[in-house]
């Protein structure tokens, strides 16, 4: 048995609790502990005859720490158990509502949108001096700028990271043709080329404008300069379209763009009566 020492002998016997039993107990011929008896000390004992605790040994402070945490630990595995018992049926009406090809090209649609690099620019841009390669998400939250490409949580992204969770919502809405929304994620996939090209053509438009006003604050021959270079400088959109011509489109773009067309179909796709 297992109890703790709540009294030690002195004239009278000490007193070990089990199980909410009184036991009492001497140290001579019962006490097999490797150190002294001491209150709240754990214990494990023999039920003698007369309610007498004999053969008693100690319980080490490692074991009973890991008896602690094994409790613990089957403690939140019954719990994690529950939660996943209680969140079976929500997940099987997602797969009914939805469909499993579609929930699959969503997955699929999502994990590429956010991990794989979708577009890739190994040369330099003018003026910016680097290349780069992005996935879908990081385009929208892009900033190019002259010491390279920055990211920032822009409303573009939001809006991107809202239209990828769309399917997700779509089965569990009520209204007629709520199933149009399904075709938000490859309306955005459908114009990232444009995004690319809006975004490098405001760089360059930019960087003409800084350059120019740099060179009119100087005034004098700077400013006839200025003139000047402004009628031999390439228009910012010719120079945008030059960058997204050497552009290579990657695996996330692709996957992404396929999963978003396979969503439509499987969305649309009656199913059998």
């Amino acid at each position: 048995m297992r109890g703790v020492v709540v009294k030690l002998p002195d004239s009278e016997p000490g007193i070990i609790v089990a199980d909410g039993t009184q036991y009492n107990f001497q140290i001579a011929g019962s006490w097999q502990g490797s150190v002294a008896p001491s209150v709240n000390q754990t214990v494990e004992f023999t039920e003698g005859t007369g309610g007498v605790a004999t053969d008693i040994t100690t319980i080490s402070r490692e074991t009973l720490a890991q008896e602690r945490l094994h409790t613990l630990g089957k403690g939140l595995m019954d719990k994690g158990e529950g939660f996943s018992d209680n969140l079976k049926p929500y997940v099987k009406l997602q797969i009914e509502l939805m469909t499993l090809p579609s929930l699959v090209v969503t997955a699929a649609m999502e994990i590429s949108y956010f991990f794989f690099s979708a577009f890739y620019f190994n040369q330099k841009i003018p003026f910016v001096n680097t290349g780069f390669s992005v996935t879908i998400d990081q385009l929208l939250g892009a900033d190019i700028g002259m010491n390279g490409i920055g990211y920032s949580f822009t409303f573009l992204r939001v809006v991107g990271l809202l239209v990828m969770f769309v399917p997700w919502v779509t089965p569990w809405l009520s209204f007629p043709r709520k199933n149009f929304l399904n075709l938000l994620p490859l309306l955005v996939v459908s114009c990232l080329p444009f995004l690319m090209y809006m975004k490098a053509k405001s760089f360059f438009e930019d960087l003409q404008s800084s350059t120019n006003g740099l060179m009119n604050g100087l005034g004098g021959l700077f400013g006839q300069f200025s003139a000047q270079q402004a009628l031999s400088m390439p228009d910012p959109g010719v120079l945008a379209r030059k960058v997204i011509s050497q552009i290579t489109f990657g695996f996330g773009f692709w996957v992404t763009l396929l999963a978003a067309v396979a969503l439509v179909i499987t969305t649309f796709k009656k199913r059998p009566s």
